[in-house]
C-alpha cells in the first residue's frame, strides 16, 4: 500500500507541474501577444505622423513654388514692359540671364516636387532647398525693381518730363534721375559707331 500511496504520490505531483507548465505558458503567450499589439498600435501611430509629416511637405512645398511663381512672374511682366522703350539689343542679356535663373528655379522645385514623392521626406533638405529657391527670387525681384525703375525714368525723359518731374513722380531725388539719365546718355555714345 505505500508503494500505492507512493505512486498515486508522483502521478499528482507530475499533473500539478504539467498544469502549472501550461498555465506558464499561457501567461507568457498571452503577455507576447500584448506586447505585439502594444508594437503593433505603436507602428500605425508612427505611420499616421509620417504620413502628416509627408501631407504638410507637399503643402509647404506647392506654396513655395506659387510664391516663387509670383514673385517671378511679376517682375518678368513689368520687365517686358521696360524693354518697350529700351533697344532690343540692351535688353537680350538681362532676358536671357532672367530665363536661366528661372529655369534653374524650376529645376529646383521639380527636384523638391520628386524627392517628397520618392521617398520619405527630409525636413532640412526640403528647407534648405526652399530658402535657396526664395533667396534666388528674391535677388531677382530686386534687381527687377531697379530695373523697372530705370525704366521708367528712361520712359518718362522719352516723353519730354524734366528732371525735377521725373523725380517728384517716382517720388526720388533729382540728383538719382540725373545721374540715370547721364549714365544712359554716355551708356548710348559708347555704343555708337563712330564715323571717324
Amino acid at each position: 500500500m505505500n508503494y500505492a500511496m507512493l505512486v498515486l504520490g508522483l502521478i499528482m505531483l507530475g499533473g500539478v507541474l504539467v498544469f502549472r507548465n501550461q498555465t506558464g505558458r499561457h501567461a507568457t503567450l498571452a503577455a507576447e501577444k500584448r506586447e505585439l499589439n502594444d508594437l503593433l498600435d505603436e507602428a500605425r501611430l508612427v505611420k499616421s505622423e509620417l504620413e502628416e509629416l509627408l501631407r504638410e511637405t507637399v503643402k509647404v512645398s506647392e506654396q513655395l513654388v506659387h510664391q516663387v511663381e509670383t514673385r517671378l512672374i511679376t517682375p518678368l511682366v513689368n520687365d517686358n514692359q521696360i524693354g518697350q522703350t529700351k533697344d532690343e539689343r540692351e535688353d537680350a542679356p538681362e532676358l536671357k540671364r532672367h530665363e536661366a535663373m528661372f529655369r534653374e528655379i524650376k529645376s529646383n522645385v521639380k527636384t523638391t516636387r520628386k524627392s517628397t514623392k520618392q521617398s520619405r521626406p527630409n525636413p532640412n533638405k526640403v528647407l534648405r532647398d526652399s530658402s535657396n529657391i526664395i533667396s534666388l527670387a528674391e535677388s531677382m525681384s530686386a534687381e527687377n525693381r531697379l530695373l523697372d525703375r530705370y525704366g521708367q525714368i528712361y520712359h518718362l525723359a522719352e516723353q519730354g518730363w524734366s528732371i525735377r518731374e521725373i523725380a517728384q513722380a517716382l517720388n526720388l531725388g533729382q540728383g538719382e534721375v540725373e545721374l540715370v539719365l547721364e549714365l544712359k546718355k554716355k551708356q548710348t555714345m559708347y555704343n555708337q559707331p563712330s564715323n571717324w
